[in-house]
């Protein structure tokens, strides 16, 4: 009798104790920052989903001097929508270029495998500019190599009117490795080429920059470069900053 009135008991012990209910997480302060360089080579990575993202910047070359701003928002994880500014201040001030892009994440970098990415933009007339509508698709391949090493390569074509000729076809390959250096201090080398339709001379050029992580939402690039040929600087220096913060439909 003894053992018959203690089996409920042992079944009730060894049934499993019920699950706690889970505890969602907590939305981080601050979205991942995942700023451009301020050079030519570009990654495969998105902004995050509904983050906002500003990129500020400089570039100074022999007789130019501009500051293009670039707004980024993250629709999805994988898919983000752009506009991009380019303000003139030397020689004339004025609006220089106005674009509206989009980045769509392929297949996302992982380390040891490569991702890719596709981002097709379209340039808007402007008085300073061509005044003409002109577009293209960057086609981006990122590796992450392991050890906070990756290797970017990137394909732009684009297709540009031109007054009183037929449109200019370019082609430009960039290739750029980043690597870090101490701490918050990353570093990149870059080489690129400016492939024009036939008849016009090639331009090439390469890049050193340095990036800075300062705090959770805040990214700085220092970059030089020199290049050869009809559509580069011999010179130019650049400086950019990225600010993240969340957005509408952030998680």
């Amino acid at each position: 009798m003894l053992a018959l009135a203690s089996l409920p008991l042992l079944l009730a012990a060894a049934e499993p104790a019920p699950e706690a209910p889970a505890v969602p997480e907590e939305p981080a302060a601050w979205p991942e920052v995942r700023p451009g360089r301020p050079s030519f080579s570009d990654t495969a990575a998105t902004t995050e989903r509904g983050a906002i993202g500003v990129d500020l910047g400089g570039t100074l070359s022999d007789g130019y001097l501009a500051a293009p701003v670039m707004l980024r928002y993250g629709v999805t994880e994988g898919f983000d929508l752009r506009l991009g500014l380019s303000q003139a201040v030397r020689p004339s001030a004025g609006l220089d270029d106005l674009y509206v892009m989009a980045k769509v994440t392929l297949v996302p970098p992982e380390e040891g495998s490569l991702g890719f990415a596709i981002s097709p933009w379209l340039s808007a007339p402007t008085p300073l500019g061509d005044e003409l509508v002109s577009g293209g698709v960057a086609l981006i391949a990122t590796w992450p190599l392991g050890g906070d090493f990756q290797l970017d390569a990137n394909v732009l074509a684009s297709i540009a009117p031109v007054r009183g000729s037929d449109a200019r076809v370019e082609v430009d390959p960039v290739v750029a490795f980043g690597f870090p250096l101490a701490g918050p201090v990353w570093g990149w080398a870059e080489a690129f080429a400016l492939l024009p339709g036939t008849g016009t001379e090639p331009s090439v050029a390469g890049s050193l920059g340095l990036g800075l992580e300062v705090a959770a939402p805040l990214w700085l690039d220092l970059s030089a470069t020199a290049g050869e040929g009809p559509d580069v600087a011999p010179w130019s220096v650049q400086l950019g900053g990225t600010f993240e913060l969340w957005g509408p439909g952030a998680p």
